[in-house]
């Protein structure tokens, strides 16, 4: 495998080891949703999925958002971040989204079926 998580539980740590990691870098996630159900890796078989995440967060800079992504980025393959954006609100206020692929894999999925 390439890194890939088991499906559930293990893709739960991995919501936690982002918001433990955004507490570190003095982001506030705001927000974590699945956009769509989970899709088949195109040239794998169906037991390896993935699934889009779209998070909305704020921080006092916008240095800490773009670190919190850089960190992510360099956690595992099973992260990949494809959009991040972020504004400016007030003085020291900036929101800020990415979108993300959370990848997986489903053991005995033809079973569970």
């Amino acid at each position: 495998t390439w890194g890939f998580l088991p499906e559930g539980e293990k893709v739960n740590q991995q919501l936690v080891i982002l918001e433990q990691t955004a507490a570190e870098e003095n982001v506030i996630v705001q927000q974590i949703e699945r956009v769509g159900e989970p899709q088949p890796i195109e040239g794998l078989d169906e037991s390896y999925m993935k699934s889009t995440y779209a998070v909305e967060m704020t921080s006092n800079t916008a240095g800490n958002m773009q670190r919190l992504v850089e960190r992510l980025e360099g956690l595992d393959r099973i992260w990949n971040i494809y959009s991040f954006g972020f504004e400016k609100l007030a003085e020291e206020s900036f929101s800020g989204t990415f979108t993300f692929e959370l990848f997986y894999y489903v053991a005995g999925s033809e079973e569970s079926q």
